[in-house]
């Protein structure tokens, strides 16, 4: 009993996140450089519940903007909100909400491992190795970066991408279940 239960490791990573701070970018009148929003009262900072968004993959509606929070600064002499136009009590430019305010979904992984230890003599040992990363396969939701861009003055939403940390498209570093096996000698 103790050859084939004896020498078990199961060794386990939990990993929680409460989420990425990022900003939203108001760029409607940017040549250069973009403004914040600005901040209106009831502005959902987090999402609620993230509905999918039909015929797109793994992409969901996240954040909703409302209209109002539209920078409307704009230089009057260059037209951009770039440029601020010197006054007789210096320059203006509302930059908007500070930055960092919204948070991407909480999110969480599960790693677990599994080893065997062989014996074989006093100095020598046979190590039989399993790990599993991501074991259960859950995909958490990541903001998609390009959708924190405001451009004109409807609403619009932030979406948040399934599975994809980067919060771009889909790539190698994706949340997927990886399994390693490994035998290792030890001398």
């Amino acid at each position: 009993m103790h050859t084939v239960l004896g020498g078990l490791e199961f060794p386990a990573i939990f990993n929680w996140r409460t989420g990425t701070p990022y900003t939203v970018y108001d760029c409607t009148f940017a040549l250069y450089s973009c403004d914040r929003i600005n901040a209106i009262p009831g502005l959902q900072y987090k999402g609620g519940s993230p509905t999918y968004v039909a015929g797109s993959g793994n992409e969901y509606n996240y954040v909703a903007l409302p209209a109002a929070v539209h920078n409307t600064y704009q230089d009057p002499i260059v037209g951009v909100d770039d440029f601020p136009t010197m006054t007789g009590t210096g320059s203006y430019q509302y930059v908007g909400m500070d930055k960092d305010q919204f948070y991407d979904p909480k999110n969480w992984n599960i790693d677990l491992g599994a080893y065997k230890n062989f014996a074989i003599g006093e100095h020598y040992k046979l190590v039989l190795r399993s790990e599993f990363y991501n074991v259960l396969n859950h995909h958490n939701l990541y903001a998609n970066a390009y959708s924190s861009y405001y451009y004109g003055s409807g609403d619009q939403e932030v979406y948040a991408l399934q599975g994809t940390p980067n919060g771009y498209s889909p790539s190698s570093a994706d949340e997927r279940r990886n399994v390693q096996l490994a035998l290792r000698f030890e001398f």
